[in-house]
């Protein structure tokens, strides 16, 4: 977390390291995004959370990481019908995502989008 705008706004700051392509050359290298998100609670209990680029002083790009844009995109966080009682103890949700990315640099072709966040 770089900065807390306000209660439903912040500027984070993430890093991925490439999994391992065994075989497939020189591996590419990590990335770092400095993302700005807001999130809101909806009257159905869905949540909403949307996320984009933006440049930041505390988050300038790191040495060895190429830096992505996150062009928009983000998630729907939704509770699901309850079908029974049983259903009481662990609600179901369904999330949806959807982003849009330039991740920058080099990548292997037709190589899977496997990233992990550190």
């Amino acid at each position: 977390m770089i900065e807390t705008v306000n209660g439903h706004t912040d500027v984070i700051h993430y890093q991925y390291r490439q999994l391992p392509l065994w075989g497939c050359g020189p591996q590419p290298s990590p990335r770092d995004l400095c993302v700005q998100r807001y999130w809101r609670r909806d009257s159905d209990g869905s949540y909403i959370i949307l996320l984009r680029s933006r440049e930041h002083p505390q988050c300038p790009p790191r040495p060895g990481y190429v830096r992505a844009t996150l062009l928009g995109g983000g998630f729907v966080i939704s509770p699901l019908p309850r079908q029974g009682a049983a259903d009481t103890v662990r609600p179901d949700s369904l999330i949806m995502q959807i982003i849009e990315m330039v991740p920058g640099g080099w990548l292997p072709p037709r190589s899977p989008v496997a990233y992990v966040r550190f």
